[in-house]
């Protein structure tokens, strides 16, 4: 038996299977639609048998049962604390500052085009040689001359000079 002659043979099982699924709910079906009209529970000539109608004062009691036992509590009384999505009383916790950047400007190399040695840098440790144009992070390095190094970090701008010797 090859894989073919497999598949057709589990394909005749699967429609056979529903076919008889179908007579039996048919079956079924025809069985209740019987006993509804030797009830004369028929609407007119139809098959449609006619929905129970509910007390009112029934349909109270049972609300207000649920209501006293409350199903999702586990000693099914109702919460002694009303809900609240922002609690009442209670300060908001603080939100967290953005940490501080604190760059510096070791030294410059060369001349132009000009690169500097700089630390402080969200993510590296120790120092770094940097050009301008690199990007590193957050902080992208704007220009590089013989004095200072021009920085932008987030939505600031700064300008980082060497300090002079003895000062």
């Amino acid at each position: 038996m090859n894989r073919r002659q497999l598949e057709r043979g589990l394909w005749a099982c699967t429609v056979s299977v529903l076919g008889l699924m179908g007579r039996e709910v048919m079956l079924a079906h025809r069985d209740d639609i019987a006993a509804a009209s030797a009830s004369g529970r028929l609407l007119g000539s139809g098959a449609i048998p006619r929905m129970a109608a509910f007390d009112s004062d029934s349909l109270d009691s049972a609300s207000s049962h649920i209501v006293t036992h409350d199903p999702f509590r586990v000693d099914r009384k109702p919460a002694m604390v009303a809900f609240a999505i922002a609690a009442s009383g209670v300060p908001a916790p603080p939100v967290p500052a953005a940490p501080i950047v604190r760059i510096v400007l070791h030294g410059t190399i060369g001349g132009p085009p000009w690169r500097a040695i700089i630390s402080g840098i969200p993510g590296r440790d120790g120092t770094i040689v940097v050009s301008s144009g690199d990007t590193l992070g957050t902080v992208a390095i704007r220009s590089v001359n013989k004095d200072g190094v021009t920085v932008r970090v987030r939505d600031s701008t700064w300008t980082v000079t060497l300090a002079k010797a003895g000062v």
